[in-house]
């Protein structure tokens, strides 16, 4: 499942541009899928307006500064998942959005490809998976990603133990800034919060079905 990113923030977007992006979209059988940042380009409001957008979902964009040597409290718990772990990874972190052992074979095939770009890891309990999250570190920044806890496994303090470990992991790397995207006001936006992370914008999360 692929959405677009940054549509709007280098300058006017033509509607011919736009155009071609849903063009992507349909000819892969797939809805046109935008996040949608407040700051892109103000001629992206007609088009949504005329094409029938709706909106699916918000997110807000968090970040924190990273200091040369500072340090994190890290729990026996965090470990990184070796390479025979990535099905299992995978299962766990969908297993975690999705609340119950039912999953939709999408949301395996999204969480599968972040697996190749990012450090993953799993929060455990009882020696046994209950969470996981991902990390990917490019040019200084680094991005939290994947955060999900089985039911069965909530209430433990295992998301803020995974936070801390990458926090650890993204200093020690020499990364200067962390940014993740969390659902307003849930559990994992105020985990981010007391982890020293701060509100810099909501992103809007839209989409377009083909008839």
């Amino acid at each position: 499942m692929t959405h677009a990113l940054g549509v709007g923030m280098d300058g006017h977007v033509t509607e011919s541009e736009f155009s071609r992006m849903e063009e992507f979209f349909r000819s892969r059988g797939s809805a046109s899928l935008i996040d949608l940042c407040p700051l892109s380009d103000a001629a992206l409001i007609q088009y949504l307006q005329e094409r029938n957008y709706h909106v699916i979902e918000f997110n807000n964009i968090m970040a924190r500064r990273l200091h040369p040597g500072e340090t994190f409290p890290l729990d026996p718990r965090v470990r990184r998942i070796h390479e025979s772990e990535l099905d299992l990874w995978t299962l766990t972190v969908t297993r975690g959005f999705m609340g119950h052992d039912d999953i939709l074979p999408e949301y395996l095939e999204m969480l599968s490809g972040l697996t190749g770009v990012a450090d993953c890891f799993f929060g455990l309990v009882a020696d046994r998976p209950g969470a996981g999250a991902g990390l990917r570190l490019s040019n200084g920044v680094a991005s939290f990603i994947g955060d999900a806890t089985l039911t069965s496994a909530r209430n433990h303090g295992l998301q803020g133990a995974l936070i801390n470990a990458r926090l650890a992991q993204a200093t020690a790397a020499g990364c200067d800034l962390a940014a993740v995207s969390v659902i307003p006001g849930g559990i994992s936006h105020r985990n981010y919060e007391r982890a020293g992370f701060e509100l810099i914008y909501m992103r809007v999360n839209l989409s377009r079905e083909w008839t």
